[in-house]
């Protein structure tokens, strides 16, 4: 497949580029294999809920991505330039609002890339933010950051006025908040109830069990609600390192549970082994099982070396630590890397490709099961975990540029 690059000279000389020859809206791909899922086979499950089964999904992907806006560059005006993008979103008139970490500020732009104005800035004042990582556009509401530097998430107007300042669902720190509200106005967070004392690990292979609850507040009573998910079991691996120094790691290629909250009223959430999505309703009981015939890719000797590679010459990670930790490492990938909603409350399921050379390619289902489209995009999203947004009928994304440069990419969903 041909990967679209954007020229770095382009994007230095034009801080914000349309790519008007691009705009090809998620074009379909023709002859790129099959045209779309089998029928499924749908059951009713004991407890009343549905299982929905399809034998077989599309092997390559139904629907392209094509971006046709990117805000960002390597060199430029102040407000062109992003250092530590940790959350973005989009508007229901199309304005796009991009928060960076370092400068502590968010900056806004029209649908049609023009910028329009710079929100926050550092300080424990009104509108001002201290560690944000993350923030929610609500349609035609408030614009929500959430700054764990204040332990608050912060109501903002579209000028950047504080309105209302709420306290966390749940007290802590992570890289970016995904930052979801129901339809009730509550914010949810997970917490993962670890069983036994909590100590530092040991040097080598780590098992722990727990329970998985979300906890819930509304911004504006503060009411707290919370929800049990169920028992997980988590393997990490503790590196020591000589002077003092050490590591946790996930076990490599081993599947990573996600649960997320769907605004409608519950959860979806899979272990990411297997193929199969579950969403729960709002008290935590089974009301959709998904499962799709897609195999696991076989962890190849490739696979391993290229890590061993990364662990030891980019991570300064002891050579026979790093054999240690592969020895442990899972034999097949993950099926499923990745869930998402989208504005219209369908699910996107990362399918796991086996591969960190191609780009993602998401299965997209309707609430009751019902498969819409395999997409991939155009060009390849960071891997720093921060989620898609996908609003009024356009995916943004956060993408290195050619000089390591943050950037947010717009491409239109059209199926």
């Amino acid at each position: 497949m041909t990967m679209l690059r954007i020229p770095t000279a382009l994007r230095r000389r034009v801080p914000v580029l349309l790519l008007a020859a691009f705009a090809l809206a998620a074009a379909g791909c023709g002859d790129a294999g099959d045209a779309g899922a089998g029928d499924a086979v749908r059951e009713t499950l004991p407890g009343g809920g549905t299982l929905v089964r399809y034998a077989a999904l599309p092997t390559e992907p139904t629907h392209m991505l094509e971006p046709d806006l990117v805000l960002g560059v390597l060199e430029g005006e102040e407000w062109e330039m992003f250092g530590d993008v940790r959350g973005f979103d989009a508007g229901s008139d199309g304005a796009i609002y991009i928060l960076d970490f370092h400068p502590r500020v968010i900056r806004v732009f029209g649908a049609d890339g023009a910028y329009l104005r710079t929100l926050g800035g550092p300080g424990d004042g009104p509108g001002e933010l201290t560690q944000a990582n993350g923030l929610l556009k609500e349609p035609g509401g408030l614009l929500w950051v959430n700054d764990h530097g204040k332990m608050r998430i912060l109501g903002l107007r579209s000028d950047g006025t504080e309105v209302l300042r709420a306290p966390f669902p749940v007290p802590g720190w992570g890289y970016a908040w995904p930052g979801e509200r129901d339809a009730e106005g509550r914010f949810w967070e997970g917490m993962w109830h670890r069983d036994g004392a909590n100590v530092m690990p040991d040097p080598g292979l780590n098992e722990a069990s727990g329970r998985l609850w979300f906890h819930a507040v509304h911004p504006e009573t503060e009411v707290r609600d919370s929800v049990f998910i169920g028992e997980q079991h988590s393997r990490s691996w503790m590196t020591a390192f000589e002077g003092g120094g050490f590591s946790l790691m996930a076990i490599p290629f081993e599947a990573r549970s996600a649960t997320i909250l769907d605004p409608e009223g519950g959860f979806w959430t899979t272990e990411g082994a297997d193929y199969r999505i579950v969403r729960l309703d709002a008290g935590g009981d089974t009301a959709l099982v998904l499962e799709a015939g897609v195999p696991r890719a076989t962890v190849t000797a490739g696979d391993r070396d290229a890590l061993l590679e990364r662990l030891t010459v980019q991570g300064n990670m002891p050579e026979p630590a790093a054999r240690e930790l592969l020895r442990a490492g899972s034999d097949r990938h993950p099926a499923v890397t990745q869930l998402f909603l989208d504005d219209r409350g369908r699910v996107w399921v990362g399918r796991g490709r086996g591969t960190s050379d191609l780009p993602p390619l998401w299965d997209v289902f309707e609430r009751d099961g019902s498969f819409v489209a395999s997409v991939e995009p155009a060009f390849m999203p960071s891997s720093t975990g921060i989620l898609p947004r996908i609003r009024n009928e356009n995916a943004h994304f956060l993408v290195s540029g050619e000089g390591g440069e943050p950037t947010v990419v717009r491409a239109p969903v059209h199926f």
